[in-house]
Parts: C-alpha cells; structure tokens; sequence
C-alpha cells in the first residue's frame, strides 16, 4: 500500500500543492461522480502506509477534500466513521490524529452544508494547508465594522451567527456602561 520507494520524487512545494489542489478541485467540484472516487482513493492511501511523509499528505489530501465538499450517503458513514476511528484512536502519530480530526470535523461540516459552489482561492487552499484563518472585515450601514474569520468551510450563516455574537457582546457591554 502507499508509494513504492522506487517512484520517490522530490517533495512538491507549498506552491505546487496549491496549484494541484486547484486543479482538482476544478475537476471534482464540476464533476459529483469523482468525489467518492477521490475519497476512496485517498483513504486507501491513509491505510497502512508505511512511509510517514506520503501518509501526512495523504491525510492533508483528505482534509482538503472533506473542507471543500461532502462524499454522498453511500459512503460518508464509513468515511466518517474510519476517519473518527483514527481522529480518536491513542496510537496515532499525533500529526497523523491532528489531521483526522481537523478531517472528521470538516466532513461534519460538509455533510451539513453540502459541497462548495465556487472552487477556493489559492489563499483559502494555502491558510488550511499551513493552518492559519483568514479575516475580511464587514463595513455597516451604520458605519461601524466587524473584522470576521474565516476558513475554507465557513458558511455565510457561520459568519452571521459569529456578528451576531460579536454584536449581543458588545450591547451588553454598552448596555451596562449606560446603566
């Protein structure tokens, strides 16, 4: 399982992956048929992989994937309940545990928001792969601003919810200063 030895090649950099990610995405996002597909492959490729590094980009992969779009029902209980399996499972390489987690919280994500209907940017792409979130800012009507983060699953309803929360802080603060 995983990569012969004898077809190593030079480790892609952080700008190669980025742009292969894209290109997938390109492809799998037009195309529902090759997500399960895509799933399958990779979780094949996060079993009994004997080289460390091709198992860590495997589950990067697969993490990528999971934040991007759902696989359908006739896969996702098992996809989610392998990647759960490893995510909690206390012999696991605990980069290897990291990801399935970051993974099995991204398939839940998905699973309930449904696959993306525009392809990442190269930026949401890199901020997960280096794990960092993004931040736009949200200018009122009434002139005041609201600096929001973000990843690649964030939903519009995930950054209302994240306002609105930021907003009932803020009255209540306002509101006990007037009192």
């Amino acid at each position: 399982m995983g990569v012969d030895s004898s077809d190593r090649v030079t480790p892609t950099s952080l700008e190669e992956r980025i742009e292969l990610v894209g290109k997938l995405y390109k492809q799998v996002l037009k195309r529902s048929e090759l997500r399960d597909e895509l799933f399958a492959q990779v979780s094949k490729q996060t079993r009994n992989n004997p080289d460390r590094q091709y198992l860590i980009r495997a589950w990067e992969l697969m993490y990528l994937c999971a934040s991007c779009m759902p696989p359908s029902k006739d896969i996702g209980g098992f996809l989610s309940e392998y990647v759960h399996n490893v995510a909690h499972n206390v012999n696991t390489d605990p980069d290897i545990q990291a990801l399935a987690l970051n993974t099995l919280n991204a398939l839940k994500h998905s699973v309930k928001a449904g696959p993306r209907h525009t392809i990442p940017v190269r930026e949401e792409i890199e901020a997960l792969l280096i794990g960092k979130k993004l931040t736009t800012i949200v200018f009122f009507l009434d002139e005041t601003f609201e600096e929001i983060t973000y990843g690649m699953t964030t939903t519009v309803a995930d950054a209302v919810e994240a306002s609105c929360s930021s907003f009932k802080a803020a009255w209540r603060r306002s509101c006990s200063q007037s009192l």
